[in-house]
């Protein structure tokens, strides 16, 4: 890894590790007070009037990141130190433990808007760099694959040739290098295979040629739902809160698939035993309520399969995208508030709530152990309330 590789990966660990809710900044927020607003804005505007700060956060429904660009079109925040914490005396009053509330939600919020600020200029620059590894350049100028291999004899079959995705570099997770490792150290004793094994169950022997072809094939369609480009897999981390901002569940689109299939709930009941002619407490061997993505994992004995590492996620995600990582993870601890209008949707849809953060889902068809999309755990749909 080079050094601005490893200070990339360092930057996401340390950032994902402490969540704070960077959507007040982000996104419009109307419930902050004004004095809260104008604030966060003198923190990364010192130099700036009152009014002017006044003017730019009037407008409750414009984002602060947006009305620092208002206060400093065209450059940077120029930020100042954070000044320490005031100590709590003992014995306070309601009234100066609220004021006190409210600066500290000052202190914090401040900081966050300088810092995503700095992460909206550096996004644009990982952006470019992203797509310049895109389909369109890629198609001007190949480039070699990581996950091709150019040598023995899987590179004389033209293996894998099917993992593609745009038509771009790949970022293959663990799983799928585990699979093209083991098809490279496989494919010499295919060849080797004896008649009666590459013949099985059918009527004619095929060819040594064929067979290998044949095993390479279904080692490609194994592989090919892990295989995904840096672009796809952003687009796919970016629109699912599956993985509640943590390193430990953030797996592929394939791996998460496989997961989710495999969550189970226990039915458990009474049945009535004509021998003992009394009730007996009947559960499945596996509940998997409570658990999420890497719960799954570790319940089923999947260890195979791994979530995506930080070298990778630091090729995938971008400081922006960090930073909404961040929030996912806050949210989840906080859940935000459901409009009215939309619960009234959700009823006529037949949402339920969540066992565990009360947010509504819907499903379509599939058994009892739904994998809510809030906070990426499991819950028995036949339990839970409905909207």
């Amino acid at each position: 890894l080079t050094a601005s590789h490893r200070k990339a990966v360092k930057q996401l660990t340390d950032g994902l590790a402490s969540p704070q809710p960077f959507r007040k900044v982000l996104e419009p927020a109307p419930e902050l007070p004004l004095r809260v607003r104008v604030a966060a804005l003198r923190h990364c505007c010192p130099g700036a009037t009152d009014s002017a700060l006044r003017r730019a956060v009037k407008d409750r429904g414009r984002a602060l990141l947006t009305a620092l660009h208002l206060v400093l079109p065209g450059r940077g925040p120029a930020l100042k130190a954070v000044g320490r914490k005031r100590a709590s005396p003992q014995g306070l009053t309601a009234k100066v433990a609220k004021r006190q509330r409210r600066l500290s939600a000052e202190e914090r919020l401040g900081p966050m808007l300088a810092e995503a600020a700095r992460a909206e200029a550096e996004q644009e620059r990982f952006l470019s760099v992203q797509q310049a590894e895109g389909p369109e350049s890629a198609a001007a100028k190949p480039r070699k694959r990581r996950s091709t291999c150019r040598k023995g004899a899987a590179a004389r079959f033209g293996f894998p040739v099917t993992l593609r995705c745009c038509a771009c570099s790949e970022v293959p997770c663990n799983l799928a290098m585990q699979k093209l490792a083991y098809a490279r150290r496989a494919t010499k004793s295919w060849i080797k295979a004896a008649a009666t094994v590459r013949r099985g169950r059918r009527r004619s022997t095929p060819s040594p040629e064929a067979y290998v072809m044949e095993k390479l094939r279904e080692v490609a369609k194994e592989v090919d739902p892990h295989v995904f480009c840096a672009s796809c897999l952003r687009t796919y981390l970016m629109g699912t809160t599956v993985h509640g901002g943590d390193l430990q569940k953030m797996f592929c689109p394939g791996c998460t698939k496989i997961l989710r299939d495999s969550a189970e709930v226990a039915h458990g009941g009474y049945h009535w035993c004509e021998e003992c002619r009394e009730f007996h407490l009947v559960s499945d061997e596996f509940d998997m309520t409570g658990l999420g993505l890497d719960g799954i994992r570790i319940e089923t004995g999947m260890r195979h399969i791994q979530p995506l590492g930080p070298e990778l996620l630091a090729r995938v995600l971008g400081p922006m995208d960090q930073l909404r990582m961040r929030d996912v993870a806050d949210s989840v601890v906080e859940p935000p508030r459901v409009a009215h209008g939309l619960l009234k949707v959700l009823r006529l849809q037949g949402a339920r709530r969540c066992s565990f953060c009360g947010q509504a889902q819907v499903v379509d068809g599939g058994c009892n152990a739904v994998l809510c999309e809030s906070c990426g755990l499991v819950f028995d749909w036949d339990a839970a309330k409905p909207v």
